[in-house]
């Protein structure tokens, strides 16, 4: 969509601004603390639109997922991201 956006031949969608930058703007990733992936992906999708899962108190939930999250090795100020300030951002808490 952003290759659309930024060929200014071919877009007519009266957009402002970039598709992924509304996106960002407006989405929120879940996840379980079991997710691999995350610190790898996490600046690509935007350290503030991440929302952490511990899907308690269902039998199948993750009963440390702080815990869990911290064995992924990933540096305190991204697991800081994680585990506050995208929360703080979706319900909007100063």
């Amino acid at each position: 969509m952003d290759r659309v956006f930024d060929d200014r031949g071919m877009n007519d969608t009266g957009l402002t601004m970039r598709p992924t930058e509304i996106f960002r703007r407006q989405c929120y990733f879940a996840f379980e603390p079991v997710e691999k992936s995350l610190p790898l992906l996490a600046d690509f999708i935007g350290r503030n639109s991440i929302l952490w899962a511990s899907d308690y108190p269902h039998c199948d939930g993750f009963t440390d997922a702080p815990g869990l999250l911290r064995k992924l090795g990933m540096s305190k100020e991204l697991y800081d991201d994680i585990m506050v300030r995208g929360a703080k951002r979706f319900y909007n808490f100063a």
